[in-house]
């Protein structure tokens, strides 16, 4: 079948799409998940330093305002020292940086773990961000960097914990990158697998398939289909099976009505043919000098009708329906029909009804071979040029098969003795029909005796 896609495929294709996009969403659902859970845990980690820092930085600077020495700068300059001292506790990655600002927000000090924090040497640009206590991204020496700004009052600082972007969402591009990698592992076992797995239930319904495409191309309804699973298709297979066998009973049933009704038909074709015989034997039963003679009319006309190309069933119409050409014959009185002189005008007229009289007789069967040859007795007397009876019809209007008729009547007639004359010699024969092409008999139908006449006579020597 043209443009055929076999239901494996067809489902493969259906639910290949809709595997890989549960995939892909659940992928991106756990990334999105995971992306937050890391993200606050990040956050928490460098909030909890940046707090630790601030609640050191007062609980030192409570520590003097409680004895009332805010004004002592050697007190102050141990606080500011001891602050950078934790802070320095505080840095554990290489990533991290604590920035100190002062109350004009121009930066003082940046602390790492590879510096002291006397030189200040980072480009730090925090115009984006501004100078808001909180969240805060900017980017320092062309890196882009996190981190959580508050304000220190007693010295006028504002401290900046920070980290750069790329380490502090490091874990969250890790959990990308893997989670990619399991997607396309994920992809390539649903195209691998899905169709080995959807193979042991599609089989069944391809067996089917192929069971029903077979029966529709082959006939065969002694086909079944063998595999049969416990499930639904197993189900599907037992009553397509049982389908298979009911039809196959009708079928054999059937065929054998089928055989009946044509032995039947037969026969009853083969009666029909006896009751034509017998009935055309009732006109030509009292005249024994033609007893084979409706036997051979029928014969030639079906030969004639062979030559012609006509159609098997035509030919068998012929054969039986041209012997019922002189049926009219049994209204002819026995005084005329046997009479062995030549027949007075008055007789020939009373002769010439036979035409009419077997038309009549029957015109109204229900037979196809009774009521041609109804046709032939009114018309194998009609002559080519309109000077035949009972009708005068010329040329085509006369029927095909009372011209066929015609001209094997009259052949026959000259071939064979009657009580009026003796037989002609073929030569003889062959010259007269010849003789009338065109004024008693149809042309072409001459024609096509005349170059068959060997033939016809052979018909008539052995019949």
């Amino acid at each position: 079948m043209k443009g055929f896609l076999g239901i494996r495929y067809s489902l493969i294709l259906m639910l290949l799409p809709l595997i890989v996009i549960i995939i892909i969403l659940t992928s991106l659902f756990s990334v999105l998940e995971a992306r937050s859970a890391m993200t606050l845990l990040a956050n928490r980690h460098l909030a909890y330093k940046s707090e630790e820092l601030r609640d050191f930085a007062y609980s030192e600077w409570e520590t003097i305002r409680t004895l009332g020495l805010e004004e002592n700068e050697e007190l102050k300059g141990i606080v500011e020292e001891s602050i950078l001292s934790f802070s320095r506790s505080l840095l554990r990655e290489r990533s991290e940086s604590i920035y100190f600002f002062d109350s004009e927000k121009n930066l003082i000090l940046e602390l790492t773990l590879e510096s002291s924090g006397s030189e200040v040497s980072s480009n730090l640009d925090m115009t984006a961000a501004g100078f808001n206590p909180g969240w805060t991204s900017f980017s320092s020496d062309g890196e882009e960097r996190v981190g959580i700004l508050f304000e220190y009052t007693p010295l006028d600082w504002y401290i900046l914990f920070s980290d750069m972007s790329e380490t502090f969402f490091s874990e969250i591009r890790n959990i990308q990158k893997n989670s990619l990698i399991i997607l396309l592992i994920a992809i390539a076992a649903v195209l691998i697998l899905t169709p080995q797995s959807v193979k042991p239930i599609i089989r069944h319904v391809e067996d089917l398939s192929a069971a029903a495409l077979d029966i529709t191309e082959n006939l065969d309804l002694s086909r079944r289909v063998e595999r049969i699973p416990n499930d639904e298709t197993g189900l599907l297979a037992e009553r397509f099976n049982s389908m298979l066998e009911a039809l196959q009973q009708s079928n054999v049933e059937l065929e054998e009505k089928r055989r009946e009704e044509q032995e039947a038909r037969e026969a009853a074709e083969a009666q029909e043919r006896e009751a034509l015989f017998l009935l055309s034997r009732i006109s030509d039963i009292r005249d024994e000098n033609t007893g084979n003679h409706l036997k051979r009319i029928g014969l030639y006309s079906q030969h004639v009708g062979k030559l012609l190309n006509l159609p098997a069933e035509e030919q068998d119409v012929l054969l039986h329906a041209a012997p019922l050409h002189d049926i009219g014959k049994i209204g002819v009185p026995d005084a005329i029909l046997l009479k062995p002189a030549r027949l007075s005008d008055e007789e020939y007229a009373q002769m010439k009804l036979h035409t009419s009289i077997g038309f009549e007789l029957l015109k109204s069967s229900r037979s196809r071979f009774l009521r041609e040859g109804g046709v032939i007795a009114q018309s194998h007397h009609e002559r080519w040029d309109g000077s035949g009876y009972p009708a005068g019809l010329k040329g085509e209007d006369i029927p095909l098969y009372g011209r066929i008729v015609s001209i094997v009547d009259v052949f026959d007639a000259l071939l064979s003795e009657r009580p009026y004359k003796k037989p002609f010699t073929r030569d003889k024969a062959y010259e007269l029909i010849e003789a009338q092409k065109g004024i008693h008999f149809d042309p072409a139908l001459t024609e096509l005796f005349l170059a068959n006449f060997k033939i016809f006579c052979e018909m008539h020597r052995d019949n």
